[in-house]
Order: structure tokens, then C-alpha cells, then sequence
């Protein structure tokens, strides 16, 4: 605990309508074997029973949060980083889990590294029911450039990551602008701030992200005009593929068939369970090189 008996972190996790997951999500958390934390909950606007799940713990650490409207996962954010009283800023989702070293080795490697601004993990993949479908081996040392982020898909997944708070208010925290891919806009922004290396990997599984059969393909296209927007002052937010660079938008087709990709292997009947890492590598390196082939 900080001299002035503030946590160190600050796991910030905003919701909306998630009764089926958010009790594991929360128990991952209060779970860890780091515990200077507190854990700010952000209920944006649910309409089924999130709320009352979360008032049933009565856990001094947890610091529950309401907005009167839905105010969208960055607005949400930035509200409880502003509320925060942490050093570190932990992310969280309310549908993944946290293992119980997460903190504790995400803490301990920002304290020995003071160049770094942000630490992810590698995560595994798992179905509803907890079995494994793939685990996935980030490596940001992929990175040229804060531009080639925006089409890169081999980054830490946002709730698996710890930042330095005051990196991130340097930055101007999340853009609300950004209804999607907020973390690739952040990311963009940290690195043109601090560099390409702004961001570490720990080669463990300290995080899961349970996949949902809906996940595959959901609002890719749309997701993909955001993400092409990252890092941009000028944005273009409600274009359409037509309103795009020919050869801009032809390198986001071939990320794109990345997840297609990933879509059509998990279609067939339990081929995705023996889907492995290495598999998943071998795909993206072939598309990231037909991707930086057809650049103007």
C-alpha cells in the first residue's frame, strides 16, 4: 500500500448486462494473491440482474459505481480512472478471468520496469465450460511503427493488461469516440508517446477469455473502419468501406480473413478443440506478410 494508504492498483471493469459471467469475473479478482487492490465497478446502464449480483459482495475492496444511462464501455472507463486511487491501472472484463498470479507478476514486472507503461500476458482460450480451445502467444516485438497496430492482430488482450495511470492520463485516457476498438486507438496513441516498446509481454497464462459461439465475426466490418481510425485526430467514423484507401482498406481484408479464418476452422465440428498455437501463428504471419506486399 502507497504512504498515503491509497491501493496500488486499481482494476477497473465496466459491465452491461452480464448476469450469466460476472460472478467468476469478480471472484478471479478477489481471488488474487495480490491483494493492495481496489475494484471499481462501473454498471453502465444493465437491464437485467448485474446489479444485484454485484451488491451481494460485500467485499470493502469492491467500489460499486452506477451511471444513470448507458454511457459506452470508454465513457465508462474513463470514469473510473478518474475515480481511481491506484498507481496501476488493471483492466477487466466482466465475461474473462483473471488467474490468481495475474496481478502479483503483472505488479512485480512494471516495478522492475520502469520503461514500460504496459504489461499483458499471454491468454488462454476457453469455451463456456472452461475447456481449452487454443492459447494465445502474443508477441508485440511484431511492431514497426504505431501505425502497423491498427491491422496487427497479435496484441495483448485489453482486459488481461496493467498500466501506469499516469501514462495513460498523459494520453487523454480512452477516446469516447471509440465504440470499438479502444484499446487499438489507445495502443496507437501510447506508442506514438513512448515508442513501439511501450508495451511487454509475461510468457504465462495468467488470463482467460471464455469464448462465446457469437464472438466470430461479430460487427467485423464495422470494427475493422474503427480500428482503421486509431490514432487518427481526424476521424472517419461513419464511413464506409467505398470512403476508404484502396490499398489501406485491401491490408484490413487480409486481417480480416485472419478472423475468418479462425471463424471457419471453429464451423467444423470439433476440429477447434485440437486447434493449437502453432496453427493460429503460422496463419497470421502468412497474412501479415500479404499484408505489407500490397502497402503503397
Amino acid at each position: 500500500m502507497a504512504e498515503n494508504g491509497a491501493p496500488r492498483v486499481s482494476v477497473v471493469m465496466a459491465v452491461y448486462n452480464e448476469e450469466e459471467t460476472i460472478d467468476r469475473s469478480i471472484n478471479s479478482i478477489l481471488g488474487q494473491e495480490y491483494e493492495d487492490f481496489e475494484f471499481i465497478i462501473i454498471n453502465d446502464g444493465s437491464d437485467d440482474n448485474t446489479r444485484s449480483k454485484i451488491k451481494d459482495y460485500h467485499d470493502s475492496r469492491i467500489k460499486f459505481i452506477e451511471n444513470e444511462s448507458n454511457r459506452g464501455l470508454s465513457g465508462s472507463l474513463n470514469k473510473g480512472i478518474d475515480l481511481s486511487k491506484g498507481e496501476y491501472i488493471a483492466r477487466m472484463d466482466a465475461d474473462d478471468i483473471s488467474l490468481p498470479q495475474r496481478l502479483s507478476r503483472q505488479v512485480q514486472y512494471l516495478d522492475k520496469q520502469p520503461d514500460t507503461q504496459v504489461v499483458g500476458c499471454w491468454s488462454r482460450i476457453c469455451d463456456q465450460g472452461g475447456n481449452k480451445l487454443a492459447t494465445y502467444k502474443y508477441d508485440v516485438s511484431t511492431y514497426d511503427s504505431p501505425e502497423e497496430i491498427r491491422g496487427n492482430h497479435d496484441v495483448p488482450a485489453h482486459s488481461s493488461v496493467l498500466m501506469r495511470k499516469p501514462a495513460l492520463i498523459k494520453i487523454g485516457g480512452y477516446r469516447e469516440e471509440f465504440k470499438y476498438a479502444q484499446d487499438i486507438d489507445l495502443w496507437v496513441r501510447m506508442a506514438r508517446k513512448y515508442g513501439v516498446d511501450f508495451v511487454s509481454i509475461i510468457p504465462e497464462v495468467l488470463f482467460e477469455i471464455r469464448y462465446r459461439p457469437s464472438d466470430f465475426g461479430k460487427k467485423r466490418d464495422l470494427k475493422s473502419i474503427y480500428r482503421m481510425n486509431a490514432g487518427n485526430e481526424d476521424l472517419n467514423l461513419n464511413g464506409s468501406k467505398s470512403d476508404m484507401k484502396n490499398s489501406e482498406y485491401n491490408r484490413f481484408q487480409i486481417s480480416e480473413s485472419y478472423y475468418r479464418t479462425l471463424r471457419d476452422i471453429n464451423n467444423r465440428e470439433h476440429t477447434f478443440k485440437h486447434y493449437n498455437y502453432e496453427t493460429n501463428r503460422i496463419i497470421y504471419k502468412y497474412l501479415s506478410l500479404l499484408s505489407k506486399l500490397i502497402r503503397i
